[in-house]
């Protein structure tokens, strides 16, 4: 697989409101099963309720178990993407998430079989500083802080993967740096959000919407 650090997905600030540019969904409705999904897996990712009830069982992290099924349920309406498209467009038409050379969304593509098809990953809280405008937000006199959340994921288990030899060691290892960096700084949710963006991003430049 052809990959390009500079392709790879940016994050400059976080998202306060889960949408799309209205811009961006006034293409996209035009290709409306593609529009649901993407809609879907952005909603999905922070759809977050009362964690309490989400399990029956009292020896889980119910948290955990919920972040858990909303990633799956992301990941896949973010791969299927590529299928709802064939609704539209012939098989040697269709723009892939492969077709990109962002190393961030070839691995959430990955990520998506390792949750699906492998394992769970364990997630944990990393705390960072609110920055706005440059400058970190404090509040009577106190740094403002808050706790966001990463996936641990262990590269050796993604070799059980049937793609796995599409890619070199070194860029599986180059995929997980670039990801690590974006979701501990931003939280794995917002590294999501941003791969979606940036693909119908490009799907509305590949198909002229």
């Amino acid at each position: 697989m052809e990959l390009d650090e500079a392709e790879c997905l940016t994050i400059e600030k976080g998202n306060v409101l889960i949408k799309f540019p209205d811009d961006m969904i006034n293409k996209l409705k035009k290709i409306e099963r593609v529009c649901d999904q993407a809609e879907g897996a952005l909603h999905l990712i922070f759809n977050e309720s009362n964690c309490d009830n989400w399990s029956q069982r009292n020896d889980v992290d119910k948290n955990e178990k919920m972040k858990l099924c909303l990633l799956r349920c992301a990941l896949s309406e973010i791969v299927g993407i590529e299928d709802a498209l064939r609704k539209y467009y012939e098989n040697n038409n269709i723009f892939r998430l492969y077709d990109t050379k962002d190393p961030i969304i070839h691995f959430i593509r990955e990520l998506r079989n390792f949750e699906i098809h492998i394992k769970e990953t364990k997630i944990s809280k990393h705390n960072i500083k609110v920055i706005y405008d440059g400058e970190v937000v404090t509040y009577k006199g106190s740094e403002v802080s808050i706790n966001i959340d990463y996936l641990h994921i262990d590269l050796g288990s993604f070799k059980k993967l049937k793609n796995y030899n599409l890619y070199t060691l070194d860029q599986w290892s180059f995929m997980k740096d670039k990801f690590d960096k974006l979701q501990m700084n931003w939280g794995y949710q917002e590294v999501i959000i941003g791969a979606v963006e940036k693909y119908c991003t490009l799907l509305v430049d590949h198909y002229k919407l």
